[in-house]
This record gives C-alpha cells, sequence and structure tokens, in this order.
C-alpha cells in the first residue's frame, strides 16, 4: 500500500460506507440494478475482495459487515466446492471463489479449512484440461472460463484473461503438484493471448482477451482483415502482466521476464484514463445522412474495470514512470465519485452502471494504486 493522500482516503472512506449501507439483510450484496440476477454470490464477493484491498484502518470500522458477507459465501461453498447463492443457483462462480480465496485471508473472515480447500479443489478441477474433455490443442486449454462446470464435459464459453488472472492469483499460494501442474497450462495459455513476434501477430507486449483468435469477445477487434491478429488493449494487457507475475511467483525473475517487460512496456506507452486505451476510433459517421453506425462503446463500458487492475501493475512499469501514473490515477478516479459516496459507469456493455460493481472496483484502483 502507497501512502494516501487525504483526497483518495476521503474518497476510498465515503466508498467504503457507501457499499457498507447497501448490505443485504442476509449479509450479502445484491444487485439493484439487475434484478434478475440478485443472487448475490459473485457481488458479495466483489466486494469483499475490494474491501480486503483497502488499509485495513480504512476498512476496519466496517469489520463486522466483512465478516457476515464472508458467512454469506461461507454458507454457499457446497460439497464440490462450487460457491452459490443461497436458492443454489450459481452466479460467476470462477470469479466468486477466486475472489473468496483473496479476501478471506486479508480480511480474517471465518471461512473452515475444509471449505476453503473446497474452494481451491473446485478451481483446480474447473480448469479447461484433459479432465474436462478438452485437449492441449484447443484455444482453451490451461485456462478458466466463467461457467466453472465440471460437468460440461467438452463446452466452453472460453477462457479469457480476466478470469485467468484471478484464479492465479488466487492459487499462487498453494504449492502442491496439482496446482503446479494447473500453472504450468495457464502459462502456456496466457501466452497465446500476448502479442509478442511471431506468426500472424503484432510485436507490441500487449494481450487480448482470449485465445481463441478470431472470437468476437477480443473487444478491439483486428489490425487484420482474416481477424488473425487481435489488437492489445489496456485492460486485457493488465490482466495478462497480473497473470504472469502470480504464475511466474519469484520477484527477482518476474522483473527479468521478458513478457512482463513487454506488457510493462505498452501500459507505460498508453497512459489515456478516460478510455480504456488500445481500441480503435469510433466508426464515422455517414457523410450524407449524419448517422453512426452502431457499435459498442467497449473503451468507456471497461474503464472500472481497467482502474481496478491497471492499479495492480504500476509497480512492474519503470521506476520513473510510476509515482506520475499513480497520482494520475488517483486524481482520475476520485474525480468520477458521485457526492453519496458510490462510482457509476454510464455504459452498460460490463454492468458497470450497477454501482455496486463500479465503486468495489473504483476502491481497488485507488487503494493499490
Amino acid at each position: 500500500m502507497h501512502n494516501l493522500d487525504a483526497q483518495t482516503a476521503t474518497a476510498i472512506r465515503d466508498g467504503l460506507a457507501w457499499l457498507a449501507e447497501q448490505q443485504g439483510d442476509d449479509g450479502g450484496w445484491h444487485s439493484a440494478t439487475y434484478g434478475a440476477m440478485r443472487g448475490g454470490a459473485a457481488i458479495t464477493a466483489l466486494v469483499l475482495y475490494a474491501a480486503s484491498c483497502v488499509n485495513e484502518q480504512l476498512r476496519g470500522v466496517h469489520g463486522a459487515r466483512w465478516r457476515r458477507g464472508g458467512e454469506f459465501l461461507a454458507r454457499g461453498v457446497d460439497d464440490d466446492g462450487c460457491p452459490r447463492n443461497p436458492d443454489k443457483s450459481v452466479d460467476f462462480p470462477t470469479y466468486a471463489a477466486a475472489l473468496l480465496l483473496l479476501a478471506a485471508p486479508r480480511l480474517k473472515l471465518d471461512l473452515p479449512r475444509a471449505k476453503r480447500q473446497k474452494l481451491v479443489d473446485y478451481l483446480l478441477a474447473t480448469q479447461i484440461a484433459d479432465a474436462r474433455g478438452f485437449g492441449p490443442k484447443g484455444p482453451h486449454y490451461g485456462g478458466w472460463d466463467l461457467t466453472g462446470d465440471v460437468r460440461m464435459r467438452g463446452f466452453t464459453t472460453g477462457a479469457n484473461v480476466s478470469v485467468v488472472c484471478f484464479v492465479l492469483e488466487a492459487l499462487a499460494a498453494e504449492k502442491t503438484d496439482a496446482a503446479d501442474a494447473a500453472r504450468k497450462d495457464a502459462l502456456a495459455w496466457v501466452a497465446r493471448c500476448q502479442n509478442l513476434p511471431g506468426e500472424n501477430r503484432a510485436s507490441d507486449g500487449g494481450f487480448f482477451f482470449q485465445a481463441d483468435r478470431n472470437n468476437d469477445a477480443n473487444k478491439a477487434q483486428w489490425t487484420d482483415e482474416r481477424h488473425e491478429s487481435p489488437r492489445s488493449y489496456g485492460s486485457a494487457t493488465a490482466d495478462g502482466l497480473r497473470a504472469l507475475v502470480a504464475t511466474i511467483g519469484d520477484e527477482e525473475q518476474v522483473r527479468k521476464d521478458e513478457r512482463v517487460v513487454a506488457a510493462a512496456a505498452w501500459l507505460d506507452k498508453h497512459t489515456e484514463l478516460t478510455v480504456v486505451p488500445g481500441f480503435p476510433p469510433p466508426p464515422a459517421a455517414d457523410p450524407k445522412t449524419g448517422e453512426v453506425e452502431p457499435f459498442v462503446q467497449w473503451p468507456l463500458a471497461l474503464r472500472f474495470y481497467y482502474y481496478a487492475s491497471l492499479a495492480r501493475t504500476i509497480g512492474f512499469l519503470p521506476a520513473e514512470s510510476r509515482d506520475k501514473r499513480r497520482a494520475e490515477l488517483r486524481t482520475h478516479v476520485v474525480s468520477l465519485q458521485r457526492n453519496d459516496g458510490r462510482w457509476e459507469n454510464e455504459a452498460h456493455h460490463m454492468r458497470e452502471n450497477d454501482p455496486l460493481i463500479a465503486t468495489s472496483l473504483a476502491l481497488v484502483a485507488l487503494a493499490d494504486s
């Protein structure tokens, strides 16, 4: 944790207070924005993760709230380790498991050792690998997906660098043969998402979202007409760098690793904060009608997620850039806070218009920047 100026500390304090006030009677946090997805497991895990990133002195005043949230999640960890909602449905279970594992020790949550182990085993079992009916030549082999369902052999929604980086961070402390094997396969998957020199690739060092190169989930599109060279963009590059750091482990090796250096150089070069960098410009208006072809505003929709992930990587940027980038990120994120303490994105495509999500991500950005 870097020293916080008074303005940033106040913003964090107000954001935490707003989140604490939104807790449900059952101990979980439930979306008022997306009423059909109010189960709460994933958002509760995100809220707790955000709180866990904050300085203990700031978050401690709400300690009872975080503990109740931990109890809400612990009750939902079933026999196979899948974190479930109270009605036994699932809600981004891979994220929820990873975030709970990361938050629990920091917040000193009452997560029984047996349930913690079940969460670890769940993440190891849901890796896209042989046990789930996938061969090593597939584009998703070695990664993790959103569904996290071991019963769905040979089917996946697709590994992506966001889920993978959180799972690898959650498993970083696991020193078992099974975890080592998972990391080895995951590192190979992560490498396929980085634009290092090679066939049909740009060589800018950045990352894209999925190793399935022509998949539309690679939100910044492609640099070629055949859709074989996905563009690097900010949130994916920050996630990819975090995944490398979590997998390599040893700090000295991390800082010397050419993949880490290349990703950090990409982030150092792209300093935009009003939007996520790396995306092509929006389509131009038709000169005759003035109409603009409909498009998804990913550079806006992803920005709070980008701030949170970028904050985790600033320590790997060149030394001469770090203080400036931290200060710029803090100032920008604080400037976006609403008067009641929350943050909210006007773009909805990544659900950052849900203030529970945007506020949690903003707090991670401020706490780690």
